[in-house]
């Protein structure tokens, strides 16, 4: 009786361990069959901060971008709105404030080019290049051991709504340190789609400290298509002597699918 027991206790524990693995595969088959979503339209809002600067202020940059496919068949941007203005305890201030961090001193390429190497950045290289793909989620296609780890956290949350179970992820598609992503995806515990993710690029940023990216996610049920809505970001600076945190919040809608 008691071996039965145990059997049985046995069984459902692999069965638990199984069944997070499916929801997994799951996130995995939906990502292997969901096309290439690009937003139509992207609100980016900017709020830079810095402890160089006085209490509660700060500078917010608002811009809107649309894209769409151009006549050679390429995706092309185009920005339709920018509006910036910087605060001080409620009230505007001079904009002139800020000179500093967009002019900070004038300086030699030569010059420049010593700043990057100390940042450890070689600036003829794709690790220069400052940007986070909107095909992230392309990582729930990988399988090759190699590539990623998977752990699941063993813990569900309520994230817009849904019920989301966390998994813990290492992606490594190279040796390169900077095609790394390390972070978090939130799966929807009832088919598997993406609900949120929480990604720390290994991508070497000229003068940034650190960063990470906090995705949200759209699940489109007739066609199991999914595609990111909204994403938030951190990235804290040192240029020079000068410190600042920029805190982004890119609001995506009017979806379509490029498939070039």
């Amino acid at each position: 009786m008691k071996k039965t027991i145990l059997t049985f206790i046995i069984i459902l524990m692999f069965t638990a361990i199984f069944a997070f693995d499916a929801l997994w595969q799951k996130a995995q088959n939906l990502s292997d069959n969901n096309p290439n979503f690009q937003p139509g339209k992207t609100t980016m809002s900017v709020i830079t901060t810095s402890p160089d600067l006085p209490d509660s202020t700060f500078m917010q940059n608002t811009t809107i971008f649309i894209q769409y496919v151009g006549e050679d068949g390429k995706l092309a941007t185009e920005i339709i709105s920018q509006e910036m203005f910087v605060n001080v305890e409620g009230e505007d201030i001079d904009v002139d404030l800020f000179d500093d961090y967009d002019e900070t001193e004038e300086i030699s390429d030569e010059e420049m080019e010593a700043l990057l190497k100390e940042e450890g950045v070689d600036s003829s290289s794709r690790g220069f290049e400052a940007g986070f793909s909107m095909e992230e989620s392309k990582i729930l296609s990988e399988r090759n051991p190699r590539n990623i780890t998977v752990r699941n956290l063993n813990e569900t949350k309520e994230i817009n709504g849904k019920i989301a179970q966390g998994y813990s992820i290492r992606y490594t598609p190279t040796r390169r340190r900077r095609d790394r992503i390390e972070g978090t995806f939130w799966l929807d515990v009832n088919n598997g789609a993406p609900v949120m993710s929480e990604l720390y690029p290994g991508m070497k940023i000229p003068f940034v400290k650190s960063y990470f990216f906090v995705g949200y996610y759209t699940f489109i049920e007739d066609s199991n298509h999914f595609y990111v809505d909204r994403m938030i970001g951190e990235l804290n600076m040192s240029i020079l002597t000068k410190k600042m945190t920029m805190l982004i919040d890119s609001i995506f809608e009017e979806h379509f699918i490029y498939d070039n």
